[in-house]
């Protein structure tokens, strides 16, 4: 995958912390550098595997919805001719759609009790003009679902999927988001593929067997078909308290079983 190294600089106070994507490189302007999604782990370093599913999208498109699941298919096909969404992809988007979006993230956290993180993140990929976002309305304008990608060269990551059916109590409404949530993929699909991104990735896939939620999410992400990959990740310590921190990580991965 032809993905150019993509770097985000935040804080952790006291840590100036950098993460390097899809490629290694070099960073000393800074404690600590995470790693995140490399296809090889270097010698010498505890590394965490990662798997997730990529969709190759410089296909025709007839050829990206033709991979999809017959029921993800059905589903999209609906929601063209019966739900009258309305769609919007912002390459780069302004404070004031950030903030709505953000406004959404928390209250899908709050929902589902789930910590909110990546926030430093979102607003340091702002900055270097690699963060998008969909999001499905109504017809009358109420949100359904957003999304938020890191754009790295000519691959898009997924890195937040907020579906808001816990707003409605009827089952047929949210029926109509999860209708939503496949129709925004689809929509970001051909949209990322118009400006130049090949890969699709959907942002992470379940490897294990035991975590029933999980396990459903990753049924609704094969609906779209795609590729499993296996990545890497891991951290490297540049100042003293960096390194210090670096090992805790470790030492935690150590203790934790992972390899």
């Amino acid at each position: 995958m032809d993905s150019v190294e993509t770097i985000a600089r935040y804080r952790i106070v006291p840590l100036r912390v950098t993460e390097l994507w899809f490629r290694t490189g070099q960073s000393t302007a800074c404690d600590l550098v995470r790693y995140f999604q490399i296809a090889g782990s270097p010698r010498g370093v505890r590394a965490v595997p990662f798997t997730t599913l990529c969709i190759d999208i410089a296909r025709p498109t007839e050829q990206i919805f033709s991979s999809f699941l017959s029921h993800t298919r059905h589903k999209v096909r609906w929601s063209e001719t019966r739900d009258d969404f309305a769609y919007e992809l912002v390459l780069q988007p302004d404070r004031r759609l950030i903030a709505e979006f953000i406004m959404s993230y928390r209250e899908f956290c709050r929902q589902k009790g789930l910590p909110i993180s990546g926030l430093r993140r979102i607003d340091a990929l702002l900055k270097q003009r690699k963060l998008a976002l969909s999001v499905a309305r109504t017809a009358d304008g109420k949100t359904l679902v957003w999304h938020s990608y890191l754009i790295s060269g000519n691959r898009a990551r997924l890195l937040q999927s907020i579906s808001l059916f816990r707003n409605y109590a009827g089952s047929g409404d949210r029926n109509m988001v999860g209708r939503a949530n496949r129709w925004l993929h689809w929509r970001d699909m051909c949209a990322l593929r118009e400006v130049g991104v090949a890969t699709y990735d959907l942002g992470g896939w379940y490897s294990g067997h035991n975590d029933q939620e999980k396990l459903r999410i990753n049924r609704f992400k094969e609906g779209f078909g795609g590729t499993p990959t296996v990545e890497f990740g891991w951290v490297v310590g540049i100042s003293v308290t960096g390194r210090l921190v670096a090992w805790l990580v470790r030492l935690y991965l150590s203790m934790k079983g992972a390899p």
